[in-house]
């Protein structure tokens, strides 16, 4: 679970943080700044390393689960966040 939440919490702040903003201003912009995108290959990487670090077999099927999981759950909270934030 915490595993989880650390990967929508990066997710987050590579797509809305105010730390990348240059970047994502230099980078490809719509896939920087799209929850679902960066959650996707967060989530996939973010899985990929911990099998790796944990001695596991690769078991591709859930790191692709994983990496839908975070996409979701990313674009969920961005959606949820964008709705709670005030208006300037």
């Amino acid at each position: 679970m915490i595993f989880i939440l650390g990967l929508i919490g990066l997710t987050l702040i590579v797509s809305v943080g105010s730390i990348f903003e240059p970047l994502r201003k230099r980078v490809v912009t719509k896939f920087l700044s799209c929850s679902l995108c960066v959650g996707f290959w967060v989530g996939m990487f973010g899985e990929l390393l911990r099998q790796h670090l944990d001695g596991e077999r690769l078991a591709f099927f859930v790191v692709v689960l994983v990496g839908g999981a975070v996409s979701f759950l990313s674009w969920l909270a961005a959606v949820t966040i964008h709705r709670i934030e005030p208006k300037p």
